[in-house]
Parts: structure tokens; sequence; C-alpha cells
């Protein structure tokens, strides 16, 4: 050969090859590549030797290099509309996460997005949606339906206002001041029982009568009669 010939459609070839080779599933080549390219996010491919890869319809998607493409939503049909799912953003064949309005309990991800429940959120504007379903600020939960800490009201009346910065901090000090008195309780009675345990000559003895009583009841009844009549 005077020259070397170009790669067609669905081959690639590294340099110095003898010949083109096909490009595998899940890649392409439109002719003349060193090598054959993933199939972009969006699309796949399940046969060899192709120049493009098939985009992905609404309501399925795919990622970096797939065979195939997916269907995205959740086994609940009832959120389903013509195949499509209300609550999880999957349009030209990418991912997006959750709308807004919705919340997913997982992270959305590629793994996850044909399997994953979403439920749309009761408060209007607490679900901000995204891949693992952000609540509005100040909000927080299943549904974004609590007050996150250091917020307070009613959710689904009032919604949720910030605390005053020197009511946070009074919080904050009131429960250091109780756990510092719940330990020092807790240390005091530990103590009296650890003192009682070893310095009280009554309750060793009825220690030990219980333990006789356990290993041989009749002696142990016999020996506290006789101390008694003594």
């Amino acid at each position: 050969m005077d020259e070397c010939a170009p790669c067609g459609p669905g081959t690639s070839s590294e340099a110095g090859a003898w010949r083109c080779t096909d490009c595998l599933p899940g890649s392409f080549a439109a002719g003349g590549e060193p090598e054959c390219l993933p199939c972009p996010p969006g699309s796949a491919t399940d046969k060899e030797a192709q120049a493009q890869c098939t985009f992905c319809l609404d309501g399925w998607y795919a990622g970096t290099g797939w065979t195939e493409c997916r269907s995205c939503g959740m086994y609940d049909h009832a959120q389903l509309t013509n195949g499509v799912p209300n609550g999880i953003r999957c349009t030209g064949g990418e991912l997006n996460g959750t709308k807004p309005g919705f919340w997913a309990e997982y992270a959305v991800t590629e793994d996850s997005a044909n399997s994953t429940r979403v439920w749309k959120c009761p408060i209007p504007g607490t679900c901000l949606g995204g891949e693992i379903s952000t609540c509005l600020e100040g909000f927080t939960g299943p549904l974004c339906e609590n007050c996150a800490p250091t917020y307070y009201g009613n959710p689904k009346k009032d919604g949720c206002t910030a605390c005053p910065p020197d009511m946070v901090e009074l919080g904050m000090l009131n429960r250091l001041y109780w756990s510092i008195i719940v330990m020092a309780l807790a240390f005091a009675v530990g103590a009296t029982f650890v003192f009682l345990l070893f310095k009280s000559s009554f309750l060793d003895q009825a220690i030990n009568f219980f333990y006789r009583v356990r290993t041989n009841p009749v002696m142990a009844i016999t020996q506290a009669r006789t101390r008694v009549y003594q």
C-alpha cells in the first residue's frame, strides 16, 4: 500500500493498525477516528459498528456509554402520564433529579431512577427538587413538611420562621446546663450505691443470704433462724 485508507463509519483504528475495528456496543464512530467514542448521556446503542447512538425518548434515560435506555420513573404507575413520570425530570434522555414540588426518599441517580418512589409535596414551594430532593431553607424531613433545627412554626399553616439568635444561644445554654445537672445526679447516685455496696455490712449480709438461698435454701433458712434465736 502506498497510503493508509481511513476507517469507515462505525469503525476505528490505532496508529500502525493493519485493519479497522468495529465499535463495541455503547460506542460509535463517525469515521476516521483513532478510537470509538462512548455514547453521550441521553443516547445508547446495543449494536456493534454504529456510526451514531440512538437518542432516548422522553420518559427514558441513559448514561455515558450505555447500551440501552432505561425507563425513567417509579414502579408506581399512578404517577406516570403517557409513560413520562410526573415527579422526575427526565427529558431529552438525561436525568436531572426530581421536579420542583416533588420529593424522593433516596437520591435520584442513574442506578435508582427507574425504581425510586417519588411523592408530591403537600406544602407548595417547600420541595425544590434536584438529585437529593432539596428542601426550601427552614424546612426538612420527608416531603419537606417539618421545620428545620433553629426554625419554628406550623409548617402547613404559617411556614417556618428562623429563631432569633439570642433564643438559639439560650436554648443551647439550657441544654448544657441540664446536661451537667443530670450527669452530676447520675454520678451522685452511682457513688452512693457503690459506697453502700462495699461499706454496708447489712447489705453484704443480705446479698450473702440471697446467694445461699439460691444455692442451698434449707441451710440458709436454718442459719437465719439460729441467728434470730441468738
